[in-house]
């Protein structure tokens, strides 16, 4: 039953009692109300829960605080799609993954959601999101499928036409839906909106300064266009006496992670940011300021539409403590500023207290490899049955062209997946870029340096896929260049390992090296695949092995020392978590799959690494 430790407002009894009586439920709530925690306490009721997300970094948080309040009770799991670390099946009670982990054991006719009794469905507004949104509608589609009685919880603050998508989801599944809209008044914290108009920058600069200054204990997030404006912005008012800060892709690791650090223990009064922040990380404050309107993206100029806004919006809605003073304000405010007349009317009439905005089927926008991966599922004329129930209305000319596309590739043969076919969307691998690849492959006949060229061809597919990459971020070898960073942590020295380039585009540019890789060896390139994964083991760090060991027993000598490690196995008969950093073998006592914390060094002993939780672990807490 549901654990009543903590009360519960009126909305989340009746969200509950829906949930108590086998029904889906839409629930449209305005952030920081406590729709997630809500979803916590209910997946202690059930056998078999799958929790998806759209970010890894989300991902992560959410299976840490179920980690650490759940595991006595329930077995904890997480998959990220990272494939260094993950099977072919999911196993646990209450899973953590994002949208595209879930979407690819699907895919696999994992027997596991045979058995899935509750679905919760985070951000599910990105349903209609332009990039992503055609994974959701395949994950809810392909377990429709096969488990049609998996009871769903859909969870949202942004969308404005929530009956339909209600609909959607009861044509899918085999339950009624309802709908519970939580009205804005139960917020936690009371937002307040305001637009601002200009005639100038020099006087749009001189009202922000202002802001700061007759506000010292407040702290700012300021979402600003472009990440030059962010870091010119952020030097500006530092002049000015600011404590600024700046968050953005193009940083590497450790500046983002200490820009977050800074700002949440109050060292920060001005967080300059891009939307990094709209999405994935914890970081409330008393104001969001909007610097303008208008963003840039690598489609255009755009106007920041209602549902980023209020996403954008929702981080000053959550009821904070003050890390300056100790008090917990119930109030954030959130301003928009402009120069042209024109953008202000649009913010006035588009942003300012609007409600969401419907939410609209992006499925189409890429239908050949929503195609190819249903492919995987089912022949070519159950998959026209299958893409029937998408939300969007599809064109028949269009599907038309997406099944011809996959037959002059040779992945689609007599309405069934070729062998290659099938290997390259069991690899989640869009079928452009693995034509792309062979065609290389086949090009070039010198196996031994292949590898080389392989860097290249994922280099160009990261580059395509990606909105800008940051200026240091201009061809391969940028994404190897990486040093050591000793941190004070606890009562010694947290060791990172700082790469130059984001992670986002080093864990996607690893992704391809693997795919390829193993398309070159399933496609009788075995040599060609060998050098691909030489490259691909030092833009792992995996040939550091050396490096690592001078510097890591070096601080061993005179400190306590902590790394930073992604568990990737779990020994129960041991209770220790295996892991791999730098090429080293790293086992961490206690430690669970999926653990992405600091561990404390004990032992390091040729190329392995013994090491424990360290002692502020909310795990041995328990």
């Amino acid at each position: 039953m549901l654990d009543m430790s903590h009360e519960l407002k009126s909305w989340q009894l009746e969200v509950s009692r829906s949930v108590f009586e086998g029904k889906n439920v839409l629930v449209i709530a305005p952030t920081g109300s406590g729709k997630s925690h809500l979803a916590l306490c209910l997946a202690k009721s059930f056998k078999k829960t799958l929790w998806v997300l759209p970010t890894k970094a989300l991902t992560r948080e959410w299976f840490m605080k179920a980690l650490s309040t759940l595991r006595e009770r329930l077995h904890v799991n997480i998959y990220t799609g990272d494939y260094r670390r993950e099977s072919n099946v999911y196993e646990g009670d209450l899973v953590f993954a994002t949208y595209e982990s879930a979407v690819l054991q699907l895919r696999r006719k994992d027997e596991w959601f045979k058995t899935l009794e509750l679905l919760v469905f985070d951000e599910f507004q990105f349903v209609g999101e332009e990039e992503r949104g055609g994974v959701v509608e395949e994950l809810l589609i392909l377990l429709s499928e096969l488990n049609p009685q998996t009871q769903v919880l859909a969870l949202s603050a942004t969308i404005g036409n929530p009956e339909e998508l209600a609909g959607w989801i009861a044509r899918l599944f085999s339950r009624p839906v309802e709908v519970h809209e939580v009205p804005e008044h139960e917020r936690p914290v009371k937002l307040i909106q305001s637009a601002h108009r200009f005639r100038n920058e020099a006087e749009k600069r001189r009202f922000l300064l202002e802001l700061f200054k007759s506000n010292p204990t407040q702290q700012f997030l300021v979402f600003t266009p472009r990440r030059v404006e962010a870091e010119n912005l952020a030097k500006y008012y530092r002049a000015f006496g600011v404590k600024t800060g700046v968050h953005h892709a193009a940083l590497d690791r450790l500046s983002r992670i200490s820009a977050e650090d800074s700002f949440r223990s109050g060292e920060i009064q001005a967080l300059f940011c891009t939307a990094t922040l709209q999405y994935g990380v914890n970081m409330p404050a008393h104001w969001v300021v909007i610097y303008d309107p208008v963003w840039n993206t690598r489609m255009g100029e755009f106007r920041i539409d209602t549902n980023d806004f209020l996403q954008m919006a929702g981080r000053a809605g959550r009821p904070i403590t003050n890390p300056i003073t100790g008090k917990v304000f119930t109030e954030g405010r959130v301003v928009v500023l402009s120069t042209d007349q024109r953008e202000h009317m649009y913010v006035r009439s588009h942003l300012i207290n609007q409600e969401p905005e419907p939410v609209i089927s992006s499925f189409e926008r890429d239908l050949v490899y929503r195609v190819h991966g249903f492919l995987l599922y089912r022949n070519a004329n159950e998959v026209r049955r299958l893409l029937l129930k998408s939300l969007a209305r599809l064109s028949k000319k269009e599907l038309v062209k997406a099944f011809r596309a996959l037959e002059r590739m040779g992945f689609l043969v007599e309405g069934e997946l070729s062998e290659l076919g099938k290997f390259v969307a069991e690899l989640n691998l869009h079928p452009f870029a693995a034509m792309r690849f062979i065609k290389g492959l086949k090009s070039w006949r010198n196996a031994e340096d292949f590898g080389k060229r392989a860097c290249q061809l994922v280099f160009a597919e990261v580059a395509n896929e990606t909105s800008s990459l940051p200026p240091h971020v201009r061809e391969y070898n940028d994404l190897l260049k990486w040093r050591f960073v000793e941190k004070p942590y606890l009562n010694g020295t947290l060791l990172l390992v700082n790469y130059l380039a984001p992670q986002t585009i080093r864990d996607r540019a690893a992704w391809y090296m693997y795919s390829f890789e193993k398309l070159a060896e399933f496609t009788g390139f075995k040599e060609h695949a060998l050098s691909i994964m030489r490259e691909r083991f030092v833009l792992e760090g995996l040939s550091e092995v050396e490096r690592a060991i001078s510097k890591l027993s070096s601080l061993l000598q005179s400190k306590e020392a902590y790394i930073e490690v992604a568990i990737r196995e779990f020994d129960s008969s041991s209770n220790t978590g295996k892991s791999n950093w730098l090429g080293l073998d790293v086992y961490v006592e206690g430690a669970p799959r999926g653990w992405t914390e600091p561990v404390k060094v004990v032992k390091l002993s040729g190329r392995r690494v013994d090491a424990v939780l360290p002692e502020n672990s909310a795990l041995l807490s328990k």
